[in-house]
């Protein structure tokens, strides 16, 4: 299969020397074409598929390449269209596809399974590789077919030494020279397996080791550790090879404890291939890195390049025909590669890994190491990961500040950390700050990103937070203060039209907008009480094919033709929870109750303008009585307005009731917020329905299937629903609701109770298409909360449903468009052509595949 891809390649104008970028998720399309590009001698270069356009854009600079091979799934991030200048450079794959069909069309054509191997030397390039970027900037290194086959001997053959009857698991993918040398050059060296997996992380790996019976293991540490914590059966591995950060001495000797199996450190870098320093499992010794393999010199530097005896850590020193390319030319380092890390030797040869030279901590005069302090901090028993970095400090030049994710949470005892590691480490080296995190930041290859600042949970919120001052001075001051403690730049969500007058009782610790894509759909045409014309429906999504599928549906709508809607019913809840001392108490006052109603719905009048006491639901449990106050609101949606009311009433009836009582302004009877048999059939919001007649001929020409099928599919469904417990038996009314409800201000939360819906189906003596739906507690309002932002200000004028008055035409229109978007989903499912819509409207996400 690389032949025939090889083969392609060539006939693509590929020459030997030409480079190529392969941008792909892991996967055996990607592995065959890394293959196949070396094999026709070309300078293979692989990008993480994670990677932004920014990175890919500055990988193509600095690569240069004649050929682009990228994931369909990923080429319109990265090359949109055929005007976009590396087009004409590009060749397609489909990488979730298996054998030959992960080839584009456009590349099958004719040619031989066979191929004739262009000239090559052991010195010419094949690989060329960018650093992680963990130390600054990614640095482009080259690798020659020769240091590829100085590697697998020097580290498959003569250390791993892998059995072809072995199943190789790395964490790491193909775009790192860690993931290419245990993905490709170990396996194809042995003959052994590979499992490639678009992503592998410590959190799914343990089902992969069951599922693929794994026996060899490429991870980091924090893998290791969690599959000790989660006591996952490890009985198919044989070995387990640790890189990628410093693993710690007890976590190999509990590793070797708890499984039998030796925890091999392995220590390498991008400039030198691949791993460089480690040993057979027969020859580790805990604590310690390993021995330099075969082919590689190593060394313990100071500050002027020269060497240091056994027991001085320094600066490591890498040197051999591998990494000859990366070698300083002059300095103090001339002749080798320092590769940045903090080393140490012993006088057997073995090397301790200590570091980052750039992660040392100085304070108060003192040089510290921080993996001492780290390794304090995990002995205690109690973290699961830390992170010991330091941050600028005027007076003692860096603070000690240690990032930590706990074994458990929520009983994490942190002075009892503090006095634990005052009786480990000396004054000096004793953190100064904590920072309580759920998980450490690494990059792609599983390597802590030091440089970034881990999230600082807790830590105080600065003043202004407090105040709730919404200027744009005030949420730039907030900007500043989580840019400095995540490291991440929030200037996208700032919106430089924020109206602050606009912004005070709608958010608090505002820091800006989250924009959602609004698109439109219409004309939507309705005959109702409230709604009538044609109306353009304002949708905000994200979900690719939304806005098209309601903009179908309302084609069958027209001036003739119109959806017809009625509102029967309002109601506005809040629900108290009365608490008696006994059971005769509580059914005195069930009963006493609804005999208060006139004076209370007097004392509604005092407290509000617009809320209207309509009826009482008393229900008595036992030594409690819970009540649903019902309520009209006007054209507010209103749950503020029954909440403060409530609290009122609750109080009244506190002076007057004969019996003593406890309440709560909410016993959960009202439903708020959530989906409930009660709200189906009391309602809370307004109970709105919407019924239309389709002609046959009318589904056919717009929706391509019949009444008939259409039918077949209501009914399908319905017993699906049934099957599943299900109380609602539409489709997907909760998109277009939220899609309104976030467009026009208003409570997205209340799509919970909103998106409940009953759906009903008939045909007609004539063999058209009757459907009627109700939605008994859609919540909406045109007054208040968050219809004031001038976005939903827009899209209520737009709708015509401003200010007051204009609430019940506004549940009106929302029904409309639920109806619209049921039958073209439904529609879609009937004619078999809903995926289809999905793949040209929406994303297509590629699936995982292992060899």
């Amino acid at each position: 299969m690389d032949n025939i891809a090889a083969n392609l390649l060539i006939k693509r104008k590929l020459t030997p020397g030409d480079t190529v970028v392969l941008l792909s998720p892991c996967s055996i399309a990607q592995t065959l074409c890394w293959l196949a590009v070396v094999r026709a001698g070309g300078i293979i270069t692989t990008v993480n598929p994670a990677s932004s356009s920014v990175e890919f854009a500055s990988i193509i600079e600095l690569a240069s390449p004649g050929l682009i091979i990228i994931d369909e799934a990923l080429r319109e991030k990265h090359i949109p269209d055929e005007n976009h200048p590396l087009f004409s450079k590009m060749i397609s794959i489909h990488s979730e596809r298996e054998n030959n069909a992960f080839i584009s069309a456009a590349m099958l054509e004719p040619v031989p399974a066979s191929f004739y191997w262009p000239e090559s030397h052991a010195a010419d390039i094949a690989l060329m590789a960018f650093t992680s970027g963990s130390t600054g900037k990614p640095k482009m290194t080259l690798h020659s077919h020769g240091d590829i086959k100085a590697n697998c001997e020097s580290y498959v053959i003569n250390t791993l030494a892998p059995q072809p009857s072995d199943i190789i698991v790395c964490t790491a993918p193909l775009s790192f020279n860690y993931g290419l040398g245990s993905l490709i050059f170990a396996p194809m060296t042995a003959g052994a397996s590979a499992v490639l997996l678009n992503e592998v992380t410590p959190k799914t790996l343990p089902e992969i080791i069951q599922r693929f019976q794994a026996t060899v293991l490429f991870t980091a540490p924090t893998a290791y550790r969690r599959l000790l914590k989660a006591g996952w059966p490890t009985s198919t591995l044989r070995k387990c090879i640790s890189a990628g950060e410093t693993l710690p001495e007890d976590l190999a000797r509990q590793w070797h404890t708890a499984t039998g199996l030796v925890l091999t450190d392995a220590l390498g870098c991008t400039e030198a291939l691949h791993i460089f320093i480690s040993t057979r499992e027969d020859e580790t010794r805990p604590g310690w890195t390993g021995k330099a393999l075969p082919g590689y010199e190593v060394a313990v530097l100071d500050e002027s390049g020269q060497h240091l005896p056994p027991g001085m850590p320094g600066y490591l020193a890498v040197r051999g025909a591998i990494a000859e390319r990366a070698l300083a030319k002059s300095g103090p380092f001339a002749g080798w590669l320092i590769t940045g890390d903090r080393t140490e030797q012993n006088n057997d040869g073995y090397f301790r890994h200590l570091g980052r030279i750039d992660n040392l901590i100085i304070t108060r005069g003192f040089t510290l190491d921080p993996t001492e302090i780290e390794n304090a901090i995990l002995r205690s028993g109690v973290i699961k990961e830390c992170m010991v970095t330091g941050e600028d400090d005027k007076e003692i030049t860096q603070r000690i500040v240690a990032c930590l994710v706990p074994e458990d949470a929520t009983t994490f005892d942190l002075s009892g950390l503090r006095q634990w590691l005052a009786t480990q480490l000396s004054y000096y080296k004793l953190p100064h700050g904590f920072h309580i995190v759920t998980a450490l930041p690494r990059n792609g290859n599983g390597k802590l990103m030091r440089k970034r600042q881990a999230i600082a949970a807790a830590a105080p919120l600065p003043r202004r937070f407090s105040k709730q001052h919404f200027q744009p001075a005030d949420i730039h001051q907030r900007h500043q203060f989580l840019e400095q403690h995540t490291g991440v730049s929030l200037a996208p969500l700032f919106d430089e039209s924020l109206n602050a007058d606009t912004l005070k009782g709608n958010i608090e610790n505002a820091i800006g907008t989250a924009s959602v894509p609004v698109g439109i759909a219409g004309p939507l045409h309705v005959q109702g009480q409230y709604a009538s014309g044609g109306f353009y429906v304002p949708l905000a999504t994200t979900e690719g094919s939304m806005v098209a599928s309601y903009h179908r549906g309302m084609k069958l709508f027209n001036a003739d033709n119109p959806v017809k809607t009625v509102i029967s019913g309002e109601n506005m809840q809040r629900s108290p929870v009365f608490c008696f001392d006994s059971l005769i108490d509580a059914t005195a006052f069930a009963h006493w109750l609804p005999s208060q109603l006139p004076a209370l719905q007097q004392q509604v009048s005092i407290h509000s303008r617009f809320a209207k006491l309509r009826s009482l639901d008393v229900q008595p449990l036992d030594r409690t009585v819970f009540v649903r106050f019902n309520y009209t609101t006007g054209d507010a949606a209103g749950q503020n307005m029954v909440t403060i009311v409530t609290e009122k009433l609750c109080l009244w009836l506190l002076d007057r009731c004969p019996w003593p009582y406890r309440y709560l302004l909410s016993g959960n009877f009202d439903t708020d917020k959530k989906h409930s048999a009660l709200n189906m059939i009391s309602g809370r919001g307004r109970r709105v329905s919407a019924e239309i007649v389709v002609p046959a001929d009318a589904l056919y020409r717009i929706m391509k299937t019949t009444p008939e099928q259409f039918m077949e599919l209501y009914w399908l469904a319905t017993k699906g629903g049934w099957l599943a417990g299900a109380t609602s038996n539409g489709c997907h009314s909760a998109n277009g609701i939220a899609a309104l409800f976030i467009a026009l201000g208003q409570d997205a939360a209340c799509v919970a109770e909103s998106s409940s819906m009953i759906m009903d189906c008939r045909q007609t003596p004539d063999g058209d298409l009757r459907v009627s739906i109700t939605i008994p507690s859609l919540i909406v309002g045109t007054v208040g909360g968050g219809v004031n932002q001038p976005y939903a200000q827009a899209g209520l004028a737009l709708l015509g449903c401003q200010g007051t008055g204009k609430a019940n035409k506004l549940a009106e229109i929302v029904a409309a468009t639920v109806l619209a978007g049921e039958l073209s989903l439904a529609c879609a499912m009937a004619s078999h052509t809903w995926a289809t819509a999905h793949r040209k409207h929406g994303r297509i996400t590629p699936t995982t595949q292992a060899s």
